[in-house]
């Protein structure tokens, strides 16, 4: 079920986290919750598509019983990968969440 595909999608979510890290670093983790509530979407769009490709290979190549060409790039090209990382809403809605942040700061002082 580990296909090719599977793998791009899975290399693509740990872009995701690093991206998040990099992001959450410059807040308080007393804003975690918020921005994670900000972020949610983005959770259930890895997942949904994750799940795609999983049963994609349930549907199309589990009864082939051989395994994919391993030799094959199992990455997104980093075009795609920067691509699909600003449609996510925490990179393209970054500037939102560090507004929702600034406030959240000011409420707390």
């Amino acid at each position: 079920w580990l296909s090719t595909t599977a793998k791009r999608e899975l290399y693509f979510v740990q872009h995701y986290f690093v991206n998040l890290g990099i992001k959450l670093s410059q807040v308080q983790s007393s804003q975690y919750p918020a921005i994670g509530a900000f972020i949610r979407q983005d959770f259930i769009d890895l997942s949904d598509n994750f799940e795609k490709v999983a049963f994609q290979y349930f549907r199309n190549d589990a009864t082939r019983l051989r395994l994919n060409d391993l030799k094959e790039w199992h990455k997104y090209r980093r075009e795609e990968t920067d691509r699909r990382l600003m449609n996510t809403v925490l990179l393209s809605k970054w500037s939102e969440i560090q507004t929702l942040v600034k406030r959240m700061e000011e409420e707390s002082d």
